[in-house]
C-alpha cells in the first residue's frame, strides 16, 4: 500500500513537472512571437517616419545617458 501511494505521488509530481515544462515552452514561444511583432512594428515605423525615429532614438539615448550620469555621480560620492 505504501508503494502504491509513493508511485501515485511520483506520478503526480512527474505530471506537474511536465505541465510546468510545457507552460514554460509556450511562454518562450509566445515571447518569441511578441519580439518578432515588435521588430516588425519598429521596422514599419522607421520606414514610415525615419526622422522621427532617429529623433526618438537620440532622445532616448540622451535620457539614458543623463540617468546613468546621475547614478554614477551618486555612486562616486558614497
Amino acid at each position: 500500500m505504501a508503494t502504491l501511494t509513493a508511485e501515485k505521488t511520483a506520478a503526480d509530481a512527474t505530471a506537474r513537472v511536465m505541465d510546468a515544462v510545457e507552460d514554460a515552452r509556450r511562454a518562450v514561444v509566445r515571447g518569441k512571437h511578441q519580439l518578432e511583432d515588435l521588430r516588425d512594428t519598429a521596422a514599419y515605423r522607421v520606414k514610415k517616419a525615419p526622422l522621427m525615429s532617429v529623433g526618438m532614438g537620440f532622445g532616448a539615448g540622451m535620457l539614458l545617458g543623463a540617468v546613468m550620469g546621475v547614478v554614477a555621480v551618486k555612486a562616486c560620492k558614497r
